[in-house]
């Protein structure tokens, strides 16, 4: 019986580890595809919930293990004490945060980069490296590729006219279910093109690995050309994505993989001439395999050009049509850079904001996640000059300067030693590896190069940008890989323990599973809660106010912490008194009224560092002044608290004097006016406002000046034009009296 017992509790372990495998699988490889359009965030909110949803099922059974083979099942590896060392800084700046929740679960729609997916990352890296073995690395490498390869066939099309997306969103297979034009730069599932090209290009090198060290024999032929092809696809995307920082990481990235690859130079060619067919081709296989490498990486930029470089189509004579095709298509990405300030010249802005904001929060930041709040305060005045001047920005565009700002310097320089713990590990692998003379260490060796390369484009990529749920994933889970496929560390599990399980340990498994169980159902609330929300909203936008306000309610009975939902239940409830005040309900009116400003006093009670709430609620008093006009001067006292957040942000200035104006306090809108204009001296709207005063004062001059600058901005504007004529046919009538 005891060896039964022992049979069957060995089982148990196994199938566990099995379903651990499983469940990493599922995890690299559905991630990337996520999206939907049922909710208020398309790409990110369902990937960071499944990515909840499969470390909670992950860690479950990692524990199912522990308590099964009644001993600790953990690796030790030298990246421990760094990644321990970082979670402490990130939990430091959510203790000292300006808003803890957001620092908790991360700016909302998006939560990637809140503590809790911190934590999850690092607990799918420690469940890695303790549950998989050397025997999985290659087969979960390949479900990688495969859906990197799968990914690039979903983006390629989208360049062509023909999006996937748009014929599961409403059966038409074409571009027009996007704001966005994905033809010009295509994004795939990921949502935009930066994110998509930021995953490829940590793949690819490792793609190109796997490919060399596969073996020349009949059964590994056809995977050898798929992984060609997938190089090939992978570039080809990365090229559509047309994503500068994309294509930097990429060079980047190949240019340290082949400085790594100098180091141990002898073994890598050994490994390759091993794995030709025979030994007289060895020569020739060599030269071939790295030519074809070299043609799938370089042969897409020669057709289809780069960021910074010109398709060969360019140079080579085509025919009328084809010419017309290419030119309309040049003027459609003139007219897109002329309409809006170029990417760079924004960042540029945004990262002096930043380093404003580490001034006013130097150790540990503003909190976690919490860019969206504190940039405002410190943004600089030059945002108001540039075409996204009115954009919510909720990162820093920038990896390092938003856990600067965010995190402060404890935060940066913990993340700097995670970092650097993961190429350290990579560069004494490759050392360690290139004093051994057998077959497997060479191996080793190029996939160890491959991953050090994969991430420092992801880095170099994230420099100019920011990291997201998919490649966040890799950048835990790669250094998993070299550990593991190098039994690096120490693993603590002690095997003479697996016997019968008493009535302790099945209580413990139950409960564990319970726990889980709970934990799936809570990233269900958040998921459903967020459903009804947009349900909600569009139900709304149909005048639909009673369903629509009812599913709303029930979303806050689901997240009654959620402050945007409150914020838009205020918005709902005004709409609704003020339909009422129309049909002359004066009760049900002014009854609406107080629940809209109590609904509004719950979102800012919850989130009171968040500006769009204040917008709403300035938008929510001026339009509620036509049921009590003391709403008004709420509406003012709103817009101080909005300016004191952000005190660079020339509308709510503006905001601040058509209200003036309202009131005939001409003299104080003038002065807000003028203010506004000082912040931004093209916001055509404020020009628009004072010429407007001054017409009506009879101060004509005045009124003209301004009229004239809007319309040498604008000239199609007949409007303004009709005001010109009128003021200078008034000035002629008084010269001739």
């Amino acid at each position: 019986m005891r060896n039964n017992s022992f049979i069957k509790t060995k089982a148990l372990d196994s199938q566990l580890k099995k379903f651990i495998f499983i469940c990493f699988n599922l995890l690299l490889f559905i991630t990337p595809f996520l999206f939907t359009w049922n909710n208020e965030e398309l790409f990110e909110f369902i990937k960071m919930l499944f990515v909840y949803g499969m470390t909670t099922i992950i860690t479950t059974l990692w524990i199912g293990r522990i308590i099964v083979r009644k001993s600790l099942v953990f690796r030790k590896t030298k990246i421990d004490i760094p990644l321990i060392i970082f979670i402490a800084s990130q939990i430091l700046a959510t203790v000292f945060s300006i808003h803890p929740r957001t620092s908790i679960f991360g700016y909302y729609t998006r939560f990637h980069g809140g503590l809790l997916s911190t934590v999850s990352y690092a607990l799918l890296y420690w469940a890695f490296v303790s549950n998989l073995s050397k025997k999985s690395i290659r087969l979960l490498l390949l479900t990688l590729m495969t859906a990197g390869g799968l990914i690039s066939l979903y983006a390629i099309p989208e360049h062509f006219g023909h999006s996937l997306s748009c014929q599961l969103i409403h059966g038409h297979f074409d571009v027009s279910c996007w704001v966005q034009d994905v033809q010009n730069r295509v994004f795939a599932s990921f949502g935009q093109p930066n994110w998509l090209a930021a995953f490829l290009i940590t793949l690819i090198p490792i793609n190109i690995t796997l490919y060399l060290t596969t073996k020349h024999k009949k059964q590994n032929c056809l995977q050898k050309w798929l992984l060609l092809l997938n190089s090939f696809l992978m570039t080809t995307a990365l090229l559509f994505t047309k994503s500068r920082s994309g294509f930097l990481g990429f060079v980047a990235g190949l240019a340290i993989m082949s400085l790594l690859l100098l180091i141990a130079h002898p073994t890598i060619i050994n490994v390759l001439k091993k794995n030709s067919r025979s030994k007289k081709n060895r020569g020739k296989e060599l030269l071939k395999s790295a030519g074809l490498i070299l043609l799938s990486l370089i042969l897409p930029i020669i057709i289809f050009g780069s960021p910074y470089s010109s398709p060969v189509t360019k140079f080579i004579k085509t025919n009328k049509i084809n010419q017309e095709s290419v030119d309309k298509q040049a003027k459609k990405t003139i007219d897109l850079n002329i309409s809006g300030t170029d990417s760079g010249d924004i960042r540029k802005i945004v990262w002096k904001g930043a380093l404003q904001v580490w001034k006013r929060y130097p150790i540990f930041g503003s909190g976690v996640e919490t860019f969206a709040y504190s940039y405002y305060q410190d943004r600089p005045m030059e945002h108001n000059l540039v075409s996204e001047w009115d954009f919510l920005y909720n990162k820093a565009h920038n990896e390092f300067l938003n856990y600067l700002a965010t995190t402060g310097i404890v935060g940066l320089t913990a993340y700097c030693l995670m970092l650097g713990s993961f190429f350290y590990l990579a560069l004494t692998m490759i050392i360690k590896l290139n004093s051994h003379k057998h077959k497997k260490s060479e191996e080793n060796i190029l996939l160890t190069t491959a991953i050090a390369a994969g991430i420092s484009a992801l880095v170099i990529s994230n420099f100019l940008g920011f990291s997201t749920v998919a490649v966040s994933i890799l950048l835990y889970i790669l250094p998993g890989f070299i550990i593991v496929n190098l039994e690096e560390g120490l693993l603590i599990k002690k095997t003479n323990k697996l016997e019968k399980l008493g009535l302790f340990n099945l209580i413990s498994l139950l409960l564990s599973g319970l726990i889980g169980i709970h934990c799936l159902l809570g990233v269900y609330k958040i998921w459903k809660a967020d459903t009804l929300f947009v349900q909600s909203k569009s139900l709304i936008n149909l005048n639909e106010y009673q369903e629509g306000v009812l599913k709303l309610q029930t979303a806050i009975q689901l997240a009654p912490k959620e402050a945007l939902f409150y914020d838009e239940l205020a918005s709902s409830y005004s709409d609704i008194a003020l339909q009422f005040n129309q049909i002359n309900e004066a009760s049900a009116a002014t009854e609406f009224n107080d629940l809209a400003i109590k609904a509004s006093d719950r979102a800012l009670k919850l989130n009171s560092r968040h500006l769009n709430f204040y917008r709403t609620r300035i938008n929510l008093y001026t339009r509620l002044a036509f049921i009590d006009p003391d709403n008004l001067n709420h509406a003012i006292e709103t817009l101080e608290s909005a300016r004191e957040l952000a005190p660079t942000n020339p509308k709510l200035v503006y905001q601040s004097a058509l209200i003036r104006s309202t009131q005939d306090e001409l003299e104080e809108a003038v002065e807000l006016l003028e203010l506004a204009l000082e912040m931004k001296p093209n916001y055509h709207q404020a020009r628009y406002k004072l010429a407007e005063i001054f017409l009506e004062d009879k101060q004509y001059s005045q009124a003209k000046k301004h009229y004239q600058y809007i319309l040498k901005q604008v000239p199609s504007d007949f409007n303004v034009k009709n005001k010109i004529e009128a003021i200078e046919a008034s000035a002629s009538a008084q010269d001739k009296n």
